[in-house]
């Protein structure tokens, strides 16, 4: 069993910062509920990009998750499902050894989970 780190993206221009920042907030709640997700929180705003937007020192619309390889497509799946019908842009990234796999998937529906599934599987294959 490994772990894949998880990043987390919402993109919705109809919402401010601060609704992003406690959407982002709701579904780490939401995912930490599912066994086999080890964290999840919002991301400190020192490790992020010159010219960042953050609110009270995280970024305001991203969030990280450790998972277990096994949840994967779960967690993803339940990302698309609390955004309701909006994308969400999630970087996958495992390493195993020396190697780190890393893709970037956007989900928003089952229609787009299906379509990413092969990538995430390809990601988890040794």
């Amino acid at each position: 069993m490994s772990e894949v780190n998880l990043k987390v993206t919402l993109d919705d221009s109809e919402q401010d910062d601060e609704q992003l920042q406690a959407l982002a907030l709701q579904f780490c709640q939401e995912i930490t509920d599912i066994a086999g997700v080890a964290s999840a929180g919002l991301i400190p705003i020192t490790t992020a990009e010159p010219n960042a937007k953050g609110i009270g020192g995280f970024l305001a619309n991203m969030f990280q998750a450790v998972v277990t390889s096994e949840v994967v497509v779960n967690v993803v799946g339940t990302l698309a499902e609390l955004n309701a019908g909006r994308k969400v842009t999630v970087e996958l990234e495992r390493t195993v050894g020396e190697s780190t796999k890393r893709i970037n998937i956007k989900v928003g529906s089952p229609k787009d989970l299906e379509q990413v599934v092969p990538q995430v599987r390809q990601l988890l294959e040794d």
